[in-house]
């Protein structure tokens, strides 16, 4: 119970003793799908920072960021195929909407799986 209650004050204090022992733990957690589909995790954040930094972002009262969603190519695409083909536009924008839900649900597994890792590394 001692280690849950550290892990408890990592959520109230970022720069609790353990934090960094725990950020380690998530990481490894995310090298391992990295490793298994060959690819380069650094690679891949540095790819991602990438398309971060050429977004334009705003910020909340609190200091949180977010980046200011444009108009993708599928957007604007659908929009131009419900004119000529309104089924052939919709059946794209529901599978669309499918693999975007079966992408969240993935992330979220993943997500869980690492507070789970972390908490029985602590209990």
């Amino acid at each position: 119970m001692k280690r849950w209650r550290s892990y408890c004050s990592l959520t109230a204090d970022d720069n609790h003793a353990k934090a960094a022992e725990e950020v380690a733990d998530i990481v490894i957690v995310l090298c391992r799908p990295m490793t298994r589909t060959g690819r380069n995790l650094g690679e891949e954040v540095a790819r991602k920072m990438a398309i971060n930094r050429a977004r334009q972002w705003n910020l909340t009262a609190d200091g949180h960021g977010y980046h200011v969603r444009d108009k993708s190519m599928f957007s604007r695409l659908a929009s131009a195929m419900m004119k000529f083909a309104p089924d052939l536009a919709q059946e794209l924008v529901n599978r669309c909407q499918d693999a975007q839900r079966t992408a969240r649900r993935a992330a979220g597994r993943v997500a869980e799986g690492a507070a789970r890792i972390a908490r029985e590394r602590l209990i």
